[in-house]
């Protein structure tokens, strides 16, 4: 809370606590005869109950005026008391009070739960209300003369001219403008509620409990009045203002209250985070520390510069005044992901969404940077590195069973002459890094990249049992990938990547080659050939594999066998299968 903040509060409880002990020493004190006790302590319980629970509201939630206007409506509800004096500035102050504090209550609802009212309609309202509020107290008092009703009242200090049947029209027309303030007060709030998510209602339920309450008193009372009900009646109701105030205060607190999170569920989620989670684990971590269900975790990916989810398929962030809207995760110049939650968050729980974002930024940048120290390793420059810690030396061989896979970009030749140098170099970055992405996170490395050639290995230097099985799933992921990675190109007018992928199992040579100066690891063998003819039988999106990584991966059931046909280098003819298109 800022310093003008902390300054006001203490004031706006003293001045409220004096209202509520003079007040409640009125009868006992004031020279009039004594007002009726059960009315009475009616209206101290009222006024007392805005006080105490605006002070609450303060501290609690320094940064919001729901408290401070709470406050202010308990000060001005006890403006009734001073007109039991005899003394003519008193009264006069009395009969100008009356009814303000309704003013500030009316504020306080239309600006829950954070005291911030949010369009220029809702503050033109707000303005009007307080004007009326103001502004009609004194058009009547100021026609007031105590003589045109034969009672005893203190001189009225603002009477301009004494006019009891055009004041009583006035009242008239006053009665039906509070009711229409009234009706436009309920409008505002329901009409939130209408646009309210579920996290919103949960704090709007107390509230429009009690302000149904409320209202259907005030309609009731002002209704009397208008029908010219007995005065037994009026007076009946008279009690029920100050009864159903009491509850009012006390709905916005628990509304406030519920609006909150639980901000040890911060703690709980760092931890989380520190012991690994995968993506669909970490959005519901998120969700349980903001207590939004319906919370979204978006990842960016810079393969396709858009946000996906944790299954890949592009997320949209919200925009503009949606009941929804997005948290960047940024670190430094580099986009990490986006929360997607209630637009409420943002207005209730501010600290509480920094905090969690933070949790989830921390989280999201120790796993790129942990994948990009594992890229390093698994690529060549890095691999070379590792092979000659763990002693290999150049020209050591070793020879290893592998699936080798080779993908080219279809038609690149005529995509290079027709695009712009700087936008085709940024293509060929993005589709390397989603295709890298996808071959070491099925523990393949990538040996080389030729233009727009692909050449990798699964299997070496680290032999695997199912090096077939992973190579299969990264061509068919790379396939898919490639295709969100056009789509996001295509809202960009860049032309698309058509890949056409072939895989090879069988033997090869692996070995680091070279000079002490200039080290590459490299495999080598008829594999790594008959790997490179089969990429040139795929058409665009298409995975061709060989007849011994159909074997290796266990027959998989989305290959349909191709025509033996001849390769160059080999004198028999090679069989081959390709992936139907529902394998990926």
């Amino acid at each position: 809370m800022n310093v003008v903040g902390r300054r006001i509060r203490p004031v706006i409880f003293a001045a409220g606590m004096a209202s509520v002990v003079g007040t409640a020493l009125v009868p006992v004190l004031s020279p009039v005869a004594p007002p009726p006790l059960a009315i009475w302590s009616l209206n101290v319980a009222s006024g007392l109950s805005l006080v105490v629970i605006g002070f609450v509201l303060s501290v609690k939630r320094p940064d919001h005026q729901i408290g401070p206007l709470l406050g202010i409506a308990g000060i001005l509800s006890f403006a009734f008391a001073l007109s039991w004096f005899a003394s003519p500035f008193l009264w006069t102050l009395s009969t100008l009070g009356v009814g303000v504090y309704q003013a500030f209550v009316a504020h306080a609802v239309i600006a829950f739960p954070d005291g911030r009212v949010r369009s220029r309609f809702d503050r033109a309202v707000v303005g009007v209300i307080y004007l009326w509020a103001f502004g009609t107290n004194f058009v009547l008092l100021a026609l007031f003369d105590a003589r045109d009703y034969g009672r005893e009242w203190p001189r009225n200090l603002v009477l301009i001219y004494g006019d009891r049947g055009l004041r009583d029209d006035l009242v008239y027309v006053v009665d039906r403008g509070s009711l229409l303030l009234g009706v436009l007060v309920v409008a505002i709030f329901a009409r939130r509620w209408l646009r309210a998510t579920s996290l919103e209602r949960r704090a709007f339920a107390p509230l429009a409990i009690a302000l149904g309450a409320t209202l259907a008193e005030f309609f009731l009372r002002n209704g009397a009045a208008l029908a010219n009900a007995s005065e037994e009646v009026r007076s009946a109701l008279d009690y029920g203002e100050p009864a159903v105030l009491i509850l009012l205060p006390v709905a916005f607190l628990v509304g406030v209250v519920r609006s909150q999170t639980g901000r040890a569920a911060v703690g709980d989620l760092v931890m989380n985070i520190r012991g690994g989670m995968d993506d669909k684990e970490l959005r519901a971590a998120v969700a349980r520390a903001l207590r939004d269900p319906s919370l979204e975790l978006a990842f960016w990916n810079p393969g396709v510069r858009l946000y996906v989810d944790a299954d890949g398929r592009p997320v949209e962030l919200p925009s503009g005044e949606a009941v929804r809207t997005a948290t960047l995760i940024d670190v430094e110049d580099r986009s990490l992901g986006a929360l997607i939650h209630d637009r409420v968050l943002e207005e209730t729980e501010p600290r509480l969404l920094a905090a969690v974002s933070a949790a989830v930024r921390l989280g999201l940048d120790n796993r790129r940077l942990s994948e990009e120290v594992n890229l390093s390793r698994q690529l060549p420059a890095g691999l070379v590195e590792r092979l000659r810690r763990d002693g290999r030396r150049v020209g050591d061989t070793e020879t290893l069973e592998v699936t080798i896979l080779m993908s080219d970009v279809r038609g690149y030749s005529t995509i290079a002459e027709q695009a712009d140098p700087h936008s085709l170099a940024m293509q060929l970055n993005e589709h390397r890094q989603e295709m890298t992405r996808l071959v070491t996170g099925h523990n393949g490395t990538v040996m080389q990249f030729v233009g727009d050639e692909v050449f990798a290995v699964f299997g070496a230097p680290v032999a695997i049992s199912d090096h077939a099985a992973h190579a299969i799933a990264a061509a068919c992921e790379m396939q898919a990938a490639q295709a969100v990675v056009n789509a996001g190109w295509s809202q960009r007018a860049l032309s698309p990547f058509g890949l056409g992928i072939g895989l090879s199992t069988g033997e090869v040579a692996g070995a680091l080659l070279g000079s002490e100066q200039h080290v590459e690891y490299s495999v080598v063998g008829d594999t790594v050939n008959l790997a490179h003819r089969l990429q040139q039988w795929a058409c665009a999106g298409e995975v061709v594999i060989s007849s011994n990584t159909f074997l290796a991966a266990g027959s998989p059931s989305n290959a349909e066998p191709l025509k033996p046909a001849a390769v160059k280098g080999r004198e028999a003819l090679v069989a081959a299968y390709r992936l139907r298109p529902d394998g990926y």
